[in-house]
């Protein structure tokens, strides 16, 4: 079953087992059915798993959109995409979108390996969204470039990637994905001045804004980025990294977190639905 529809309040689309590039996930997401689809790739593709050295056997770069994808659990809001597992990081993944009313997407991830040595002792998955807006335009966060707190009580700042470094959150030790292979041309590894105080984006497409909202207990392990533009898709990439610290095998790792989608009514507009979120997710 390569596509399955989902829709619940205002949203509707589809979630594809088969797509350009191998980018598969939520496609198609519609706000109230009318409007032009503001998205060049699937919602949160599973793109990248790092903590494999290149030169191991059976390594590929892009080994989610490589890999065997089914669905499962369907129903009429939502269903699991899941990625089966590939020789080289013999991890299963889950992606499972369900619509709530009236345009919010919660999103659970899964990811659990059957490899026993992790050179690097870590895991870091990687989700993209390509947006259909112009080349470098960024995402907003609450937070600070440079450590320096901005006067007039401004809490955002707005991050487009700086030629693709990575935002990392305030006052943690040592944030950065450590690359033992020096690849420092490979933005997921290049440091950035720009913290963010709580998880969460958001970003406006046109009229519309989407926004990924993450619960705090989850502020250490996510990482963003934007890829100023995205090659094979002609738009910028906004990502999420999830860093796995010491995985072990057999051992199911779970994230919880909230996707919004919906015209664009202001930040504040957005500070709210975050606060409302983090108040029912305590």
């Amino acid at each position: 079953m390569p596509n399955v529809l989902i829709r619940n309040g205002m949203l509707s689309g589809e979630v594809c087992t088969e797509g350009g590039h191998g980018w598969c996930g939520l496609s198609d997401l519609k706000y109230n059915d009318k409007r032009e689809n503001c998205f060049l790739s699937p919602v949160l593709t599973p793109v990248f798993y790092f903590g494999v050295p290149m030169a191991e056997d059976g390594f590929q770069e892009y080994e989610p959109c490589d890999s065997k994808k089914t669905i499962e659990n369907i129903s009429k809001e939502g269903c699991t995409l899941k990625s089966h597992p590939m020789p080289c990081s013999q991890v299963t993944s889950s992606i499972t979108y369900e619509m709530v009313e009236p345009y919010y997407i919660d999103v659970t991830l899964n990811l659990k390996t059957q490899r026993s040595d992790w050179p690097f002792d870590v895991l870091v998955a990687t989700f993209s969204t390509i947006v259909r807006a112009p080349i470098y335009s960024g995402i907003i966060l609450e937070g600070q470039d440079g450590g320096k707190q901005v006067k007039g009580g401004n809490r955002w700042v707005n991050f487009n990637g700086m030629q693709g470094k990575i935002a990392h959150p305030a006052r943690v030790d040592s944030p950065e994905i450590i690359d033992p292979e020096q690849r420092k041309k490979i933005y997921h590894y290049t440091d950035s001045s720009v913290r963010f105080d709580r998880p969460f984006f958001y970003g406006s497409i046109e009229e519309m804004v989407f926004a990924c909202f993450f619960p705090l207990s989850a502020r250490e392990q996510i990482r963003f980025t934007v890829n100023p533009l995205a090659g094979a898709f002609g738009g910028p990439a906004w990502d999420v990294f999830w860093i796995i610290d010491s995985p072990s095998i057999a051992t199911e790792y779970e994230m919880k977190f909230r996707t919004v989608f919906k015209p664009f009514e202001g930040a504040n507009d957005i500070l709210n639905e975050y606060e409302t979120y983090l108040a029912n997710t305590l």
